[in-house]
């Protein structure tokens, strides 16, 4: 399916698969964490499993370009 950008419409775990950031291991144990912890978003959980957050952004970039800084902005607001 295309979205209104003409773009295939892909989730976040597939774009990091098809770059080879995560493999298919990884991504199943981080959705079973995200069903643990519904609050959280996948990407804040990958990030915690190592996957780098500059990478995570590019991914979202392709996903929504409109919003491309709401994953920019999640480091700033993160508490430690």
């Amino acid at each position: 399916m295309l979205t209104k950008n003409n773009r295939e419409e892909k989730t976040l775990g597939q774009i990091l698969l098809e770059k080879n950031l995560i493999n298919k291991a990884q991504l199943a144990l981080a959705l079973q964490l995200q069903k643990k912890e519904p609050g959280k978003y996948l990407g804040q959980i990958l990030q915690e499993m190592g996957v780098p957050q500059d990478e995570i952004n590019k991914a979202l970039d392709y996903l929504r370009p409109e919003e491309k800084t709401l994953g920019r902005n999640f480091n700033r607001f993160r508490s430690n």
